[in-house]
């Protein structure tokens, strides 16, 4: 294994040619870990221990080798890899407007539901509104209580939304109470 990482060309064998790798392990560490150049090359190390670590995990698990050469190559594409999806790129969001306009939607649907943590059930209900003919269609509904508000309104929400195709009602504006839920 000290082929492979002295053939590295960074890790400079400061003490002479004998005298990295030592014999002591944690003299070895510290060398790797503290005498090596604060560089762009260092990018790799840290992907480069975690490829030996894997090989040597490999060699202990399986008695499968790996190549020096391998090690070096799949640190370096990881090394590479992680740089790039670290790059921010910009990008440029369209402004969007909050409003929602009745061109399209012309029906309105309010949806709420409650619960009381005394009650075993909790109570459901929408409201409709055609905007442009005014018709009217109300819905409400009990059931067993869940464990949250949350659950309750989400309920509210997908019972509100069946019952809007079932009245045919396929573009429709769904709206809730805007006091919070927790």
């Amino acid at each position: 294994m000290s082929t492979s990482i002295t053939g590295l060309g960074f890790i400079s064998n400061s003490n002479g040619p004998n005298q990295f790798p030592t014999g002591s392990f944690f003299t070895n560490m510290a060398h790797l870990f503290w005498d090596l150049p604060k560089d762009d090359r260092m990018e790799i190390y840290p992907w480069l221990i975690w490829y030996i670590w894997k090989a040597r995990n490999y060699k202990v698990m399986g008695n499968v080798d790996w190549h020096p050469n391998k090690i070096i190559t799949k640190a370096i594409a990881e090394a590479l890899a992680w740089a790039k999806a670290q790059e921010r790129q910009e990008v440029e969001c369209p402004v969007l407007d909050a409003r929602v306009e009745n061109i399209f939607s012309v029906d309105c649907c309010q949806v709420d539901g409650a619960w009381k943590e005394t009650n075993c059930t909790a109570g459901l209900g929408w409201y409709n509104v055609n905007t442009v003919t005014h018709s009217k269609l109300k819905g409400a509904c009990n059931l067993r209580r869940g464990i949250s508000p949350l659950q309750t309104e989400l309920e509210a929400l997908i019972w509100a939304m069946q019952c809007m195709l079932r009245h045919n009602k396929l573009i429709t504006v769904f709206e809730r109470r805007t006091v919070p839920m927790w």
